[in-house]
């Protein structure tokens, strides 16, 4: 009887934990939306004097870790079908993007940008995909890109 319970103590324990991947996004195409949860904002650093920028984290599946993009206030179309929000504005900063989300916050998440041209070149590069957020709550729209640098960026 000791023998079977130990068995099983062991087995329990030596089992394969599945991780759960951070930040996995949405399956969307290009102007697919989803809904999702304000859950967070933080920073790159602890200290954001640092890196001031604002990181939303949003949950749109239950069965994965939050979505974390770097919040901008405008997109814009650059030549050759290239977007960005980050690059050509100033970024929405931590201490205003706190009185912009609150806790649970239902939010309307849409792809609108891939960077088809640079994954020719970096197909394992899986950041610079852009999103409107607009929280449904105070209606304002904002995007966020997935990745601090755009796909191919350092």
């Amino acid at each position: 009887m000791k023998c079977l319970l130990i068995a099983s103590l062991i087995l329990g324990i030596t089992a394969p934990v599945q991780a759960r991947p951070y930040g996995l996004k949405p399956a969307l195409k290009v102007e697919e939306c989803t809904s999702a949860t304000f859950q967070k904002l933080h920073t790159t650093w602890r200290e954001p004097k640092h890196d001031p920028r604002a990181i939303i984290a949003l949950s749109h599946n239950p069965k994965v870790s939050n979505l974390g993009l770097y919040l901008g206030y405008e997109l814009e179309k650059y030549k050759h079908n290239n977007w960005d929000t980050l690059g050509a504005h100033p970024p929405i900063l931590i201490k205003d993007a706190k009185k912009m989300y609150k806790p649970n916050d239902r939010i309307k998440l849409c792809l609108k940008f891939v960077p088809v041209e640079c994954r020719k070149y970096f197909d394992s590069d899986v950041r610079g995909e852009i999103y409107s957020i607009t929280n449904e709550r105070t209606r304002k729209i904002h995007y966020g890109r997935y990745g601090k640098n755009a796909c191919g960026g350092a």
